[in-house]
């Protein structure tokens, strides 16, 4: 997170956070937007080895800022032309 913030600077404030094993969804945004952010809301889903380990699956960042929603996922899925019925389950 430090190396993020040297990026980014100070004018930034982190409304969310969610990781499973080597994945990671991080928000931010402006100070003077923080404000008007509400329900954040996070969840992940595991489904790597048998749907437990966090090295397949999901994350989900949700909030609402100036009354629009924000989805935010990331999903890191089975890999292969032909796994795409696996990857469905």
């Amino acid at each position: 997170m430090a190396k993020l913030r040297e990026h980014v600077g100070d004018n930034f404030v982190q409304i969310g956070f969610v990781d499973m094993w080597e994945m990671f969804l991080v928000v931010l945004v402006r100070k003077e937007d923080h404000p008007f952010v509400r329900g954040v809301r996070s969840s992940s889903i595991a489904l790597g080895v048998m749907n437990v380990v966090g090295n397949k699956g999901g994350l989900l960042l949700e909030f609402s800022i100036y009354d629009h929603v924000i989805s935010i996922m990331n999903c890191h899925l089975l890999s292969g032309a032909f796994k795409g019925e696996k990857r469905s389950d």
